[in-house]
Parts: structure tokens; sequence; C-alpha cells
């Protein structure tokens, strides 16, 4: 295999193929969940104006507590800054989300792991018919792409013609610095470290509710769909919830796979608030998923449950995880992605992994590099920059390694070396979008 090749043959097929795809007969289709993104600019003299006038108490942050008052947000943010902590906390009052929105600058960006892939794909042109929870106006004309459709009384449609005016789902993120103070009763604090804050003003990703329409399209469709992205259910947090909900997805799965043996489903995971609702999905929806979506922490916390800590940057310790999570779970492989190389490791397959692996690289990296979903000809302009040495060192170990293990496939392709990058949010989404491609 010639690494520079396959990012260069999917940018050459994407080019042919693209053009000739029918709009309205999508072949991928991903779910199931969006919000809007609030990307603060920190303001430390907002900061200091909260603390002054709202802070009663000593900074503190119990875990579970919910943030319904600005006394709330200014112990809690004092706690995690002073702490140099980064974490995610809920939000429980819309005046909060409205104090954040009115008094620090902010940037809108779209949410959710399936709209975020979603307009990876719409920013090259595949099509796809997706599946959001949050339809209010930012987020449908964030998604606002030609080829990019949804469903409405059982008709695909363009986003916009889909939004309503109600409140966003709110993810506000915050990023503090190494070295901001926070001045408590007359004494100053120091954040000894940067990191990032995430406030969730979310009612309605503790349940899995889909929309009966998509499902029923895509049950109607069976025969057209290739290949179906599903994410979205990590902040379900009660287990009988979980439980309860995912039953639709049994049936619907069921179905579709009556309808069409070949359809794949591919889970892409994540960090789940709760680890027996991740059990609970994994198990749940394991019989009918051919692809676990994961990255190099989730592996690591996957083969802690089975007592075995995993080296991320050991090659022979990441495979024998990687192997572990594929006993767990009936699943036809795993498909992995780093910062320095991607990767599928399983039972054999007729699609060309290896160009989804590279797309998807390519479509990560570019996204890292601009800021934004990049274009075809910033995909292009990514090309320039070399491999990573990791990926380069994992690359060549996995050919020894196939070599003498002929009967399960390992893919492994480095990604394009990044120093700064501009993003960092959404890349795995992003990511999948890539890989997605290879089934069309």
């Amino acid at each position: 295999m010639d690494d520079c090749n396959r990012y260069e043959d999917f940018f050459e097929r994407s080019l042919q193929t693209v053009p000739l795809m029918d709009v309205n007969a999508p072949c991928i289709a991903v779910g199931y969940t969006s919000d809007l993104d609030v990307l603060l600019e920190w303001d430390q003299q907002v900061f200091d104006n909260l603390i002054s006038k709202h802070l009663q108490s000593e900074p503190s942050f119990e875990e579970g507590e919910k943030i319904g008052s600005l006394e709330d947000l200014a112990r809690i943010l004092a706690h995690f800054i002073t702490s140099g902590l980064g974490g995610e906390m809920e939000i429980s009052s819309p005046d909060i989300c409205n104090w954040l929105v009115g008094n620090f600058k902010s940037i809108k960006a779209l949410g959710g792991t399936g709209a975020q892939c979603s307009a990876a794909l719409g920013s090259i042109g595949y099509p796809a018919v997706v599946h959001i929870s949050d339809k209010c106006q930012e987020v449908c004309e964030l998604l606002n792409y030609p080829s990019i459709l949804t469903v409405k009384d059982g008709r695909l449609r363009d986003l916009p013609s889909v939004a309503t005016r109600e409140m966003p789902i709110y993810h506000f993120i915050c990023q503090y610095d190494k070295g901001t103070t926070v001045m408590v009763n007359g004494k100053t604090y120091t954040a000894p470290v940067s990191n990032r804050l995430i406030l969730d003003f979310d009612t309605v990703h503790k349940r899995f509710l889909p929309d009966p329409a998509y499902l029923s399209y895509i049950e109607e469709h069976a025969k057209e769909i290739r290949v179906i992205s599903i994410s979205g259910f990590n902040a379900i947090v009660d287990p009988e919830t979980a439980k309860s909900d995912l039953s639709t997805l049994i049936g619907h799965f069921g179905r579709l796979k009556a309808r069409n043996p070949d359809v794949m489903i591919y889970l892409e995971s994540a960090h789940y608030f709760s680890c027996k609702v991740r059990e609970i999905v994994f198990k749940m929806l394991g019989q009918y998923v051919d692809y676990l979506g994961m990255n190099e922490e989730e592996v690591m916390a996957q083969a802690e449950l089975e007592g075995i800590e995993t080296d991320k940057n050991d090659f022979d310790s990441i495979l024998h995880g990687l192997e572990l999570v594929r006993q767990m779970y009936p699943l036809r492989g795993i498909i992995l992605h780093t910062k320095d190389y991607s990767a599928y490791f399983g039972k054999k397959l007729s699609v060309d992994i290896e160009l989804g692996l590279a797309a998807g690289n390519l479509l990560s990296g570019t996204r890292a590099r601009v800021g934004h979903y990049g274009n075809l000809q910033e995909c292009r302009d990514s090309l320039q920059n070399g491999f990573s040495v990791i990926g380069n060192e994992f690359c060549a170990k996995s050919r020894v390694w196939q070599a003498a293990h002929p009967e399960v496939q390992l893919t492994i392709v480095p990604s394009r070396y990044l120093e700064r990058p501009k993003c960092t949010i959404g890349l795995g989404d992003t990511f999948v979008a890539g890989v997605l491609t290879c089934f069309t």
C-alpha cells in the first residue's frame, strides 16, 4: 500500500462520483442527535464581575449538581478554575443560558455527533439523510447543505424547511487559560493549567425518542441504504430508561436487516455519562451492529472492564485491547481513530476500508487545519502535510502482523501530521463521515 496514493484515490474518486450521485436517493443514513454548540470567548472582566456579585461562599462542586442560578454558576466555575479541572456540568435554568449569551462573546457551531458527521459529508457533496433531535433555526441553518436532507411527512426535505422556533439545546464550551485568576474573599487564586468546561442545557437527550417518520423512511427505502451511522445515546443516565428506549431500535434494525441483509450499521462510541448505560447500548445493539467506532481512550476503558491495562503508545498493547473489545461483542469489526492513525480490525471486508480510513483521516485533518468542515479542494490542500511518525510506525508493524495472521484483517492508515490545529472539536464525527464514503 502507498499511503499517499490512497489519499489521492479518495480525492479523485470523489471528483468523479459525487456529481453522479442522486441527492434524492441517499445511500448513507445518519442519526440521531444535534444541538447548538456555543463557543464562549473567555473574558476575565465578565468573570470577575460574576464572582464579585454572586459568589457568596467558597468555591465548591458536588457530583451531579446542576447550575440553576448565577450564584451556582460563580461558585462552580470558581471551583473548576482554581483546581485546574475540566468537566461537563448541567444547566437547569434557561436564564443562565441567556446570561452567558448576553455577557460573553461567542461563536455558534453545530453540535451533536450525527449532525456534525452529516455536515462533514455535506461539505464534500456526498448525499445523506439525517435524523436530528434539535430542530431550532440555528441548527437547521448550519446543516443547510444541498446534499443533506431529512424526513418530514414521509418525504425528504431540506433542513431549513423543518426548522422550529424552539429554544436550542445549548452546549456552552469555554476554555480558560493557565494563569486565569479568581478573587475569592480578598484572596487571589490562579489556575494551575488551562482546561475546557462544557455547560449543557439539554432537556432532550436523557431519553432516546427518535422520529417515527425517519425510522419508517429508512425501512421503506432499506434497499437503497448501504450504511447507517448511529450515535447519540451517551447522555442517557438511567439504565432502565436506556433499556426501554433502545427497544425501539431493536425492532427497527430487525426490519431493516430483513429487507436489506447487506446494509451496514456503524455505532460510533463516545464518552458515556453512565458506564452502565454504555454496556446496555453495546449489548442491546451489538447483535445488529457491524462496526463499532472508538478512539484509543475508549478502547482502554473497555479493556479496563476486563482488568486489562492498555498502553495506547504500544502497538501490541492497543491491538490486544481491540481484540478484547471484539470478544465482548458480536461485531464484524472495530474502526479506531486517533490523532496519529486510523485502523480497522476484524473480519475481512469486501469494501475498500483502507480508502475509507484515508478519507476519514483527510476530512478530520482538514477540519483541524482550517477550522471548519473542509470542501474537496481544502482537503486536497491538506495533502501537503507529511505523515505522523507514530502512524507510520504502527502502519509498518501492522503489515508484519497481518502477514502472520491472514485470518483477520488489520488495516492501518497513518494520519497527516499537523503541528497547531485550529479546531479540535468534532474531529471524531468528521472522521466517521470520511469512512462512510467507502460504502457508496
